[in-house]
């Protein structure tokens, strides 16, 4: 149930697009949604992150060599970047993600 509460944000409030979202455990999830929470704290209203990331595609691929790649339209996530040790470094790598995104944009 947590799970879907989680992805629904994520995607209407935030609007992204999880590529296979099955795929994503929810512990992936909930740091992406804490990541997007502090953005916009940061950026507020959270509608302004709405628009700033709309359709941005999310993906877990392992086959990327870097730990993370951003592009204008897409964010690719090694699982081992969204599962690091302590867990709050998978936000600032999220983070630091979506900051390019929006550099980009």
């Amino acid at each position: 149930m947590e799970f879907d509460a989680t992805l629904q944000r994520l995607t209407h409030t935030y609007g992204l697009r999880l590529i296979e979202p099955k795929a994503w455990a929810p512990a992936e999830l909930l740091h992406l949604d804490q990541a997007l929470a502090r953005f916009a704290r940061v950026l507020r209203p959270a509608h302004c992150l709405a628009s700033l990331f709309a359709n941005l595609r999310l993906q877990r691929r392992e086959d990327i060599r870097q730990g993370a790649l951003a592009r204008r339209d897409e964010i690719l996530f090694h699982p081992r970047v969204l599962s690091q040790n302590p867990p709050w470094l998978a936000q600032v790598a999220i983070v630091h993600e979506l900051a390019h995104v929006w550099a980009f944009r």
